[in-house]
């Protein structure tokens, strides 16, 4: 039995592992969605409102983080992360 992988193994491995963590990334969208839509009608925010909020955060951070990950692998100076100011205005929020 041979230790060394052949170059279709790795690639069947690779696309049965982009496919599973696809899968769990929808999950975590799904339910983070929720979650998020249910918090904000607790909180009296009106529905057609609430409905949009984790798609507006979820849009920003994935842009902050691209674009982060982007300028590192180019060699561009950049802040690592979400900026220090998206914390903050989440504090009150029990």
């Amino acid at each position: 039995m041979s230790t060394h992988s052949t170059p279709a193994e790795i690639d069947t491995l690779m696309r049965t592992l982009v496919r599973i963590l696809a899968g769990v990334a929808g999950l975590a969208l799904i339910f983070t969605a929720v979650n998020v839509t249910l918090f904000a009608v607790d909180h009296h925010i009106p529905w057609p409102i609430a409905v949009l909020l984790d798609p507006m955060v979820a849009l920003t951070l994935t842009s902050v983080l691209y674009a982060d990950a982007r300028l590192a692998g180019w060699g561009i100076p950049h802040h690592a992360g979400p900026p220090p100011c998206a914390g903050p205005p989440t504090w009150p929020l029990p």
